[in-house]
Order: structure tokens, then C-alpha cells, then sequence
């Protein structure tokens, strides 16, 4: 569950709508699958199938929270690293995605933007955010100009554990007969911590790994409204990359 707003101004309204329908929230799946479809070039060459293994994520899933036909709400892994596509805003010509760290126990998250080349080789990241929580500091760096900037968090990090009375909407699978994985779909809402959100989240079934996420509202004093899809989900391995360089810490030059 993931956020990326920067902002300063602390105003909350409980101003959203009701739940979406099962119906809506099926027509939002197929959506997003045709979307995956006209994709498939890239999920081929980024290797975007679901495919998880579960001994990487087994020390960081909650397996008390997920009832095994994934039809209660469930706890993501505290600690993991995936590739995400938004595929509200995906441009084919500019092939964006962002590299997700999490680790929700010292409340760090780090995302990286990056883009893909015609063969499908992912290039370097060229700008990286840090959101360090325990200390409501944000750091957006410039790998290649070697600039950054920080301000202050001013929502809370989005918990890995759905809440109790999480709306469950139904379950589905991606993928063909051996190679298919299923997931369940849940709706929910925050609204504290000043957040102001819905969110609709799509989860393996069997181990509770994030498949699909869409979040709308009010994260701070910012609008939110996302849809990603996750890939290549991954236990963390480098707990380096939630360390801001050592220019974010320097006085600009005057």
C-alpha cells in the first residue's frame, strides 16, 4: 500500500463517496487486465508475472491474518521490494515505472523512477524519493545531477494490515491452467493519520503478496488517485537504498 505525496497544509474532510459495487469493481478488473494485455510486450521483457516465491516473503507475511480461501482481510509483508506500474498514467513512449522498497517495521518506503528500453532492459534510476516516517522526513534526490530536496511528511504511512472490517469483493486469477495464481479483491477506507482514502486492493490469494491497488482521496493536503499493478515481488534485499545521500544533509551553494 503505497503513497507518494509531498505535502505541508493539514486538512482532512470526510468527503468520499460509498463503497463501489461488486459490479463496478469487476468492471474495474477487466479494465485493468485488458490493460495488462495491451501490455504483455512489457510484462514479458520486465519478467512481470506474479510469480512469487514464498520462502523469500515466509519471515515477513502475516499468515495469522489471511484465512486460507483468501476471503478475510490479510496483512501484505512488512518487509518487501517489487517493480509497479501505474497504468493510469502509463505512456508507451516514455515506459516509466518505479522500483517500491518497504519496510514497515522502521516505517521507511523508497521509490525509484526509471524507464525500460525497446528491449525490455530496465535503466538505471534516475530520480529516488525516501520516506522516512519515524521522523516525517521526505528526501527526492536526482541520481545525475546529484540535487535534492526535502520537506515534511504530513500524513502516516499506509499500514500493511487491511482493517478488520475490510469489504471483501471477490476473487479471480491471473494467468493460464499450471501458471495461473488466484487473488482476492477488498475495498476499505482511512481516515486517519490525516488520510482521507478509499482503496481497492487486489492480493494473492494463498499469501496476501499486492497484485492490483487503487487508491483515491486525500493523502495530507494532497489528492491521491492511483492504479498500479506489482510485479516481481520480493523479499528486501538491501536495506541500504532507504539511506538519503550525504548531499541531502549539505548547504546549498549560495
Amino acid at each position: 500500500m503505497f503513497s507518494s505525496s509531498s505535502n505541508i497544509q493539514i486538512r482532512t474532510k470526510n468527503t468520499l463517496k460509498s463503497p463501489i459495487t461488486v459490479m463496478e469493481i469487476v468492471t474495474n478488473v477487466v479494465y485493468v487486465l485488458s490493460l495488462v494485455i495491451v501490455m504483455a510486450i512489457i510484462i514479458k521483457c520486465l519478467s512481470m508475472a506474479v510469480n512469487v516465491s514464498r520462502n523469500d516473503l515466509s519471515e515477513s507475511v502475516v499468515q495469522a491474518h489471511h484465512h486460507p480461501k483468501g476471503d478475510r482481510p490479510c496483512c501484505l509483508p512488512f518487509k518487501f521490494q517489487a517493480v509497479i506500474t501505474p497504468l493510469a498514467t502509463f505512456d508507451v513512449s516514455q515506459k516509466h515505472i518505479m522500483r517500491v522498497y518497504r519496510d514497515w517495521k522502521s516505517r521507511l518506503q523508497a521509490m525509484e523512477l526509471t524507464s525500460f528500453d525497446d528491449r525490455g532492459n530496465v535503466q538505471d534510476a534516475y530520480i529516488k524519493t525516501i520516506y522516512n516516517y519515524k521522523h516525517n522526513t521526505a528526501y527526492r534526490f536526482s541520481l545525475e545531477d546529484k540535487k535534492c530536496v526535502t520537506w515534511e511528511i504530513d500524513q502516516g504511512m499506509l499500514e500493511p494490515c487491511m482493517p478488520e472490517n475490510a469489504q471483501y469483493l471477490g476473487k479471480s486469477y491471473i494467468g493460464f491452467h499450471d501458471n495461473k495464481r488466484e487473488f482476492s479483491s477488498f475495498y476499505f477506507r482511512r481516515t486517519d493519520k490525516n488520510r482521507n482514502i478509499e482503496m481497492t486492493i487486489a492480493v494473492t490469494s494463498e499469501d496476501c503478496v499486492p497484485v492490483m491497488e487503487h487508491i483515491k482521496g486525500k493523502m495530507g493536503s494532497a489528492n491521491s488517485d492511483s492504479l498500479v499493478f506489482f510485479s516481481n515481488v520480493t523479499s528486501l534485499q538491501n536495506e541500504s537504498v532507504f539511506e538519503p545521500p550525504k548531499y541531502c544533509f549539505e548547504e546549498p551553494d549560495k
